[in-house]
């Protein structure tokens, strides 16, 4: 074969290698296309959180009926009173000791404080974590083990009848005899409350759930019993404002819910105002 056959048998080949790569390139495009519209669509939003706009967990506290200026009026009899027994403020936000969040409730009987609780929400948990009552001015701090001030279990977004809460942990007591810092296994226990417990001065409600409280070896001021409403709050409860076990038990039953301002002024909460 001469040079001349040659030089063209190479250019023939060269042409056919370009044409080849000329065709090919308008697929390798389309593959590419086809495989960017398969890919992994956009990455979703990420998780926003806990919302504590209103405080500490709002979805939680909308549950709970802890919204910040809410005031709950109570009669001690079946029957609404112009003058209420009792008005519960949901007054404030407050930080605890270890920069432990709480929200602060305050009972009230003539403008007079008489009890204040504060509670945690963790983990859209309800956890009592103090009680402090007046005018003997005497407390209690539920801590865990540790000595962190983590409260005690009452509720939880999926509570039910037959739910069980267990805390174990120690009971930082705070009376006119002295400090004392106690083991304290303490249970709330709950049950599908009855007709009479649901029925109340501001109307009857279709369900709720009764919550019963132990504490071993020592009852720091229980409450005799509460009537829990999902997005409502507390409808009925019993107490004796007092960490001293054996006085006298009185029990509430809602008569009017009514929102006051934000930062919760305790002037008007209980006296049976619009």
């Amino acid at each position: 074969m001469g040079d001349r056959e040659i030089q063209t048998l190479f250019i023939g080949a060269v042409n056919a290698v370009s044409t080849a790569m000329a065709m090919t390139r308008p697929l390798l495009a389309t593959f590419a296309m086809l495989a960017f519209a398969c890919g992994p669509g956009p990455k979703p939003p990420p998780d926003a959180g806990v919302d504590t706009s209103c405080g500490l967990d709002c979805a939680a506290q909308q549950q709970y009926g802890l919204i910040l200026g809410r005031c709950f009026e109570y009669s001690d009899t079946m029957s609404a009173q112009p003058s209420p027994a009792l008005g519960v403020l949901v007054r404030k936000m407050m930080t605890l000791e270890g920069m432990v969040p709480t929200i602060q409730v305050d009972y009230l009987q003539g403008g007079q404080t008489r009890m204040t609780d504060s509670f945690v929400i963790a983990n859209g948990v309800l956890r009592h974590a103090r009680r402090e009552t007046f005018p003997v001015i005497e407390s209690v701090t539920y801590k865990d083990d540790a000595g962190n001030i983590t409260g005690v279990s009452w509720l939880d977004a999926t509570a039910a009848d037959g739910q069980v809460f267990n805390t174990n942990g120690q009971a930082d007591v705070k009376a006119t005899s002295g400090k004392v810092t106690e083991a304290t296994a303490y249970k709330t226990s709950l049950f599908a409350a009855g007709a009479s417990e649901l029925t109340v001065p501001l109307k009857k409600y279709d369900q709720g759930l009764q919550m019963l409280f132990a504490e071993t070896p020592k009852d720091h001021g229980l409450d005799g019993r509460r009537v829990f409403v999902p997005e409502v709050g507390f409808i009925l409860f019993s107490s004796s404002f007092s960490l001293t076990p054996g006085g006298p038990v009185l029990q509430y039953r809602l008569q009017k819910i009514r929102d006051l301002a934000a930062d919760g002024g305790a002037g008007d909460c209980g006296q049976g105002g619009p």
